[in-house]
């Protein structure tokens, strides 16, 4: 199979990845045979080649990304969000909508987080928005009690 080496090549970039990956793909990258009309993609295979900023990026963030702690004092707020649900990024916090119509913080993301945000703000990127990837239970060592967390998945917009 003629795929097989080119297969291997993106595999290898992706499990060799140390600490960010980011794939610009198109129809020939990933979906060689499909028809997406309309749709503008670049395909090169010479790395030495610059590509401009995208438009859009996504990060999604996992125990690490977030300050733990502070969701032990949003338990009730936090019960009442589904995956998939829109937050409001502001700050470094994550915020939801209330019953009452205000809004309230949610979670709080880590040092390292922030460091690597204010990097992604600093490249001409606005966080435009975020929701709920997963909530997952988690629990706080010399703990016997699971407090439910939620991952978000935060989208940065290209400055216009």
């Amino acid at each position: 199979m003629e795929e097989e080496p080119y297969l291997r090549e993106v595999f290898v970039g992706i499990t060799r990845a140390k600490t960010r990956l980011r794939i610009h793909h198109g129809p020939g990258a990933f979906l060689p045979h499909a028809q997406l009309a309309g749709l503008a993609f670049v395909e090169c295979s010479d790395e030495t080649r610059l590509w401009p900023p995208a438009e859009v990026l996504q990060m999604s963030l996992g125990h690490d990304g977030l300050f733990l702690d502070y969701f032990i004092s949003r338990q009730r707020l936090i019960e009442k969000l589904h995956s998939g649900q829109k937050l409001i990024p502001r700050d470094f916090e994550l915020f939801c909508r209330t019953e009452g119509g205000g809004e309230a913080s949610v979670a709080r993301f880590s040092k390292k987080a922030r460091e690597d945000i204010a990097s992604i703000l600093a490249g001409g990127y606005v966080m435009s928005e975020a929701s709920v990837r997963v909530m997952v239970y988690w629990r706080k060592k010399d703990s016997d009690a699971d407090t439910l967390i939620l991952l978000p998945d935060l989208v940065f917009r290209r400055r216009e």
